[in-house]
């Protein structure tokens, strides 16, 4: 049996990226050659870069250019990945493309903002849905979304810093804010700070 006949899916994801920076015909040109990706000299042949890069570990993995999904087709610059973890670095470099470092030293979303300065991000899929950014942010560094709502540590709704950010209960976020001297009435003069 042949290489080929072994890793059919390898082979084809292999001939892709080659004919896309070699073959000016190719319709994957536009993406590689053009943009001038090359493929690594060594890995002309199969057998070489099924060698450097290994096989596909279940269908549901793609080839990917990674750390530098610009560069070339190189060993140290390609790794099997997940569907799943694709779309999740890709949401993950548009978040931080959405992103600005304040001179307060927050890390301040930069669209959509609600009312009270909260800024909102769309939900992948799902129309009309969105969420907070700096729950989103959380999710994004920890992999996982909080059990408990997110409190600033900042005082800033628009930060997404995740360093600023803390789970709590909304009993802990209103004896923080009313400690910090932030409740409504403490800022009117009505209540007497304790």
């Amino acid at each position: 049996m042949s290489l080929k006949e072994q890793y059919p899916y390898e082979y084809i994801f292999w001939a892709n990226a080659i004919q896309g920076c070699r073959n000016v015909r190719s319709r994957a040109w536009l993406y590689y050659g053009a943009r001038g990706v090359r493929f690594h000299e060594d890995w002309r042949f199969f057998r070489v870069f099924i060698l450097d890069v290994g096989a596909r570990e279940s269908n549901d993995h793609v080839l990917e250019r990674f750390p530098d999904k610009n560069g070339d087709f190189k060993p140290g610059n390609v790794q099997w990945i997940t569907k799943a973890e694709q779309r999740f670095r890709e949401d993950r470099e548009l978040f931080a493309s959405c992103v600005l470092r304040a001179p307060n030293g927050c890390l301040e979303w930069q669209r959509f903002r609600n009312d009270d300065g909260y800024g909102w991000v769309r939900r992948r899929g799902i129309r009309d849905s969105y969420i907070y950014a700096h729950r989103y942010a959380w999710f994004l560094h920890y992999h996982t979304w909080p059990t408990r709502q997110i409190n600033h540590t900042c005082d800033n709704p628009a930060c997404c810093d995740v360093s600023h950010l803390y789970e709590g209960t909304q009993q802990e976020n209103i004896q923080d804010m009313i400690r910090r001297g932030r409740h409504a009435w403490q800022r009117d003069g009505r209540m007497r700070r304790a």
